[in-house]
């Protein structure tokens, strides 16, 4: 009797309806006060750990090098960039959930000024979004590693049999990996609300009260990604349209793939297509729309997180309560 009334309290309804309800008056000082802070961070952030990136795969990519040291030391620097860049988007995260749950706990609604700082919460926000990155996003690609590391000493051994084997278990691997990725998502999905509630580290706090409550959750968070990419797909489709018109990205990798470019021609020709007019209007509309946009998944996501956290809590009390 108690399940059955702690998964009533968890109504989809009542849980995007209070990630909803403050921002109906207070979207303005979100965007203002969250909003511009976060952009900035982002630029100021991001913006050198994209390049490092970005830099990093081009000399994957591009270079020839001639040795194994030389290939070991470029893969080498591609991980540390995604490493770093890893850290820099939990960091900016961990300031964004802390924010977002002031906001939807009473800061906001008491006209207090919202901005991005960093303290005890921010902090505790860190450290547990990087454990349920690492958990959802490490611990899935196990299996995989060992099955492509099988595979490869089967290889080298040229032993047929296993190497078929490895192979089955690798495609299998690569389905499981999104479905267990989910899984431990969703089980852990409250953790950093839980966290900024009980002011410590939730983590199998987050595991134990979703326990029956996997698919109420997965549809609520389902619904916000899903209404959310849905309106970033609309309202950012004239700028693709503009983007990948030529001379375009499509030009430039029609150019690449046939081979027929020297360097300063495609220096030129990536000159012309970033610099273009409709090509400046396009960025900075996708990146405008899709800023805003991410900000309010983002609240809408910590205030579901936040109310269904509160319900499960009082439920869990509650239970405790009866004999």
């Amino acid at each position: 009797m108690t399940e059955t009334r702690a998964k009533d309290d968890l109504d989809i309804n009542a849980i995007l309806g209070a990630a909803a309800a403050p921002l109906k008056d207070h979207w303005r000082a979100l965007l203002v006060q969250i909003g511009l802070p976060l952009l900035l961070l982002y630029l100021l952030v991001m913006g050198p750990m994209l390049v490092w990136v970005f830099a990093a795969v081009f000399r994957l990519t591009a270079s020839k090098p001639e040795s194994l040291a030389q290939i070991q030391g470029t893969i080498a620097s591609v991980l540390a960039a995604y490493g770093a860049l890893l850290i820099a988007s939990v960091f900016i995260t961990a300031l964004l959930n802390a924010a977002l749950f002031r906001f939807y706990n009473g800061e906001g609604l008491k006209g207090q000024f919202l901005a991005l700082r960093f303290g005890r919460e921010e902090l505790h926000q860190f450290l547990i979004t990087l454990l349920v990155y690492l958990i959802v996003l490490v611990f899935p690609a196990l299996p995989l590693a060992v099955m492509i590391a099988l595979m490869a000493w089967a290889a080298h051994a040229h032993t047929a049999a296993l190497l078929g084997i490895a192979t089955s278990l690798m495609v299998l691997s690569v389905l499981l990996w999104p479905v267990l990725a989910v899984f431990l998502g969703m089980r852990l999905i409250l953790a950093p609300a839980l966290t900024f509630l009980q002011k410590r580290l939730r983590l199998f706090a987050s595991w134990r009260l979703t326990r029956g409550h996997f698919w109420t959750l997965f549809l609520i968070f389902m619904v916000i990604f899903a209404g959310f990419g849905l309106l970033a797909f609309l309202v950012q489709s004239p700028a693709n349209f503009l983007l990948y018109m030529p001379p375009s990205l499509t030009s430039l990798t029609v150019a690449l793939e046939q081979g027929d470019l020297d360097p300063a021609e495609l220096q030129a020709m990536i000159h012309q297509m970033l610099f273009a007019p409709k090509t400046l209007l396009a960025l900075l509309w996708i990146l405008g729309t899709g800023a805003v946009v991410y900000l309010f998944q983002a609240a809408f996501l910590a205030g579901a997180s936040l109310h269904a956290s509160r319900t499960l809590c009082s439920a869990e009390k509650t239970e405790r309560k009866m004999p």
